[in-house]
């Protein structure tokens, strides 16, 4: 239902991606991270990344802003929000 609420279009892209491009990004990272799955607000950050990139592309880069310094997005998503207690 989160995806139907994502707008399919960044402002400053001439790249326009679906629904179904976005959920298979999602639900692959989900099987390629079963620990955290798909979260809220994860969404928001693989539509901007379809903006601009392919489906595999935004898969990847997902991949990299979730599990790699500095960016470590996992915490934010992890079950405790460990992540989040920190940087706030």
């Amino acid at each position: 239902k989160d995806t139907d609420r994502t707008s399919l279009k960044h402002s400053s892209s001439e790249r326009t991606f679906s629904r179904r491009e976005l959920r298979r990004v999602l639900r692959a990272y989900s099987q390629f991270d079963p620990e955290v799955g798909y979260c809220q607000g994860m969404n928001y950050i693989v539509a901007t990344f379809l903006s601009f990139l392919s489906e595999e592309e935004a898969f990847w880069l997902l991949v990299v802003v979730m599990n790699e310094e500095p960016y470590n997005l996992r915490e934010l998503f992890s079950e405790d929000m460990s992540g989040t207690h920190e940087m706030l």
